[in-house]
């Protein structure tokens, strides 16, 4: 289904950063082709500038087959080719650490599952990957300083089995808007 929405969607500017339930396809390379044959810019260890009505966005994107310390800030900064607007995509919100020294200007990730449980009426998540009971990085926005990171809840409606519960799957659409000089 979803090689049918990118197909259809081929007109927009689409990218791509490899996510942990990805890594471990037999297929990952192959369905890496078939998202450029679709029009995705696969963005694992690369940039990519393109320009919108005008203004020129570079969208960078680490893989999260490595952990965050196999990443230097140099190594990530060196990815951007431009000082234009900077996006990086990286499936995983909580290596905030390695953001704040990053020259960037926005952060998407995910991963979190939105805390996969939530107390109800509240936005606090119950458990997150790699954070435990309780997690700070599970959706919304976040200032870093000099960049926003955005957390998407993501799509998936279980983990490993265990359903959602009070958390309801979304997919973020981020609205940029120019500076006016």
């Amino acid at each position: 289904h979803t090689l049918i929405l990118l197909n259809q969607l081929k007109d927009i500017p689409m990218f791509y950063s490899t996510g942990n339930h990805e890594e471990y396809r037999w297929d990952l390379t192959d369905l890496k082709e078939r998202f450029r044959k679709a029009g995705v810019a696969v963005l694992d260890e690369k940039s990519s500038v393109i320009t919108i009505r005008g203004t020129e966005l570079e969208i960078a994107g680490i893989s999260c087959r490595h952990r965050e310390s196999e990443f230097t800030p140099e190594q990530v900064n060196g990815l951007f080719t431009t000082d234009d607007f900077r996006i990086l995509l990286s499936h995983r919100p909580n290596w905030v650490d390695l953001y704040r020294q990053i020259n960037c200007d926005l952060i998407v990730s995910g991963h979190a599952h939105g805390g996969q449980w939530k107390i109800p009426g509240t936005s606090i998540g119950v458990a997150a990957p790699q954070q435990g009971f309780f997690p700070k990085w599970t959706e919304g926005m976040h200032d870093l300083g000099k960049a926003k990171l955005i957390i998407s809840r993501g799509l998936v409606r279980h983990y490993h089995h265990i359903p959602r519960l009070y958390n309801n799957p979304e997919l973020v659409v981020i609205n940029l808007v120019p500076k006016e000089n």
